[in-house]
């Protein structure tokens, strides 16, 4: 599927550039999968047996989950080719606050503005919550009315809690704890036809809200000055990456051939002006492989 969508992206006739991009979140079981991708994709071109070649032995589920990269890795995937080329060291160290930001924006940390936004969604399910359903008869509708006042208490008191000492500290942690109230009623037997589509208008409403969320996340957490940690007193400081690349590519290589990709350890070492543009500024992107694909280099790669 994924060679498949790349190879939509451009056609025969197109004179622009067209650039492809795949985004795996670094030291994460995301891109253990991907790297496995790529050994069975090289496996496959060599064995007639596909379904051998596509199966998961047990050494393989170990080191999926059992041996994740660091979440402040690079890439795990650059570092697992044994490379030594400039992007192994080209970037920086950061700093202790640099890295406590970094997993504050991975976690989803709420702080004063995303609180204020929780909050804020939470009474709006609260208001809506409090209009139950019709029902057939007035004892239904007792029962409805009933049910839809418990539920909107129990979301005031998930939105007291929310930046409160002791309250839901991340976004996925707020999620859970908006979620818990129409568990803890339907235990308690309260109707379906309360608890249902409410539980579905506050799960349409906070995927709607998440990206805006996230932004509030960032706003609240505070700016890091210098990202690279401090060198040692009488320390050389180090000089940045040069050329078009950290690493060139190498002549055109396969797709799973990612060790003769171009290596970039910033967005400002490619060639993508899109890219370098999209992410100015942004430590999101902390590796880039590359390949670019002309038809001089086709023509190259079909001589030799």
């Amino acid at each position: 599927m994924d060679k498949q969508a790349a190879a939509r992206c451009w056609r025969d006739g197109n004179a622009r550039p067209c650039y492809t991009y795949r985004l795996l979140t670094a030291g994460t079981i995301e891109e253990k999968i991907y790297q496995r991708q790529l050994a069975k994709e090289g496996l496959a071109a060599v064995v007639e047996d596909r379904a051998q070649s596509n199966a998961f032995d047990a050494s393989e589920l170990r080191d999926l989950f059992g041996d994740v990269a660091a979440l402040d890795a690079a890439s795990d995937t650059h570092r697992s080719l044994g490379c030594a080329c400039a992007a192994a060291s080209a970037a920086p160290a950061r700093s202790a606050a640099a890295e406590r930001r970094a997993r504050a924006l991975r976690e989803g940390a709420v702080g004063a503005a995303a609180a204020r936004a929780c909050r804020a969604f939470l009474a709006g399910q609260v208001a809506e919550a409090q209009v139950p359903p019709p029902a057939a008869d007035d004892a239904a509708a007792a029962a409805h009315a009933a049910d839809a006042a418990a539920l909107a208490a129990a979301l005031r008191r998930v939105a007291a809690a929310v930046g409160a000492d002791g309250g839901p500290a991340t976004l996925a942690q707020v999620r859970r704890a908006a979620e818990q109230p129409f568990s803890d009623l339907r235990k308690a037997g309260r109707a379906g036809a309360v608890l249902a589509p409410a539980l579905g208008r506050l799960d349409r409403a906070w995927r709607a809200l998440v990206p805006a969320l996230q932004d509030l996340v960032a706003e609240d957490l505070p700016p890091v000055e210098e990202d690279a940690a401090p060198a040692a007193a009488g320390a050389p400081a180090a000089p940045p990456p040069t050329g078009p690349a950290c690493k060139a590519q190498v002549d055109l290589p396969n797709d799973d051939d990612l060790a003769n990709w171009s290596h970039h350890a910033s967005v400002a070492t490619t060639g993508d002006e899109v890219l370098k543009s999209a992410m100015a500024g942004s430590a999101l992107v902390s590796f880039v492989f590359g390949m670019e694909v002309t038809a001089d280099l086709v023509r190259a790669h079909a001589a030799s």
